[in-house]
């Protein structure tokens, strides 16, 4: 089954229900989650030393935006699918 982000998560929220009706093998919904949360992902791979997008605070991004020399990408804090909530920001008023 051709499953996204949302629908992935609902299955691991009802996996009790549908072990009862089909085998269909789905990760604890924590372990789906933290695999799912950017900010412990970027942990992880600094930890295991892995390159990662440097992540800035609203204070920093706006003063990198204020120098006009960046174009940011703004990200949700959780995968929401399908590239849903991202933003190219060029302006603090953005």
């Amino acid at each position: 089954l051709p499953l996204g982000t949302r629908e992935t998560a609902a299955a691991c929220r009802l996996a009790g229900p549908l072990a009862a009706l089909t085998h269909c093998l789905v990760p604890p919904a924590a372990a789906f989650a933290q695999a799912f949360d950017k900010r412990r992902t970027q942990a992880l791979a600094v930890e295991l030393g892995i390159p990662v997008p440097t992540r800035f605070s609203a204070a920093e991004a706006e003063a990198q935006l204020r120098r006009g020399n960046a174009v940011l990408t703004v990200k949700p804090a959780t995968d929401v699918g399908g590239g849903q909530g991202l933003a190219h920001v060029r302006t603090p008023d953005e």
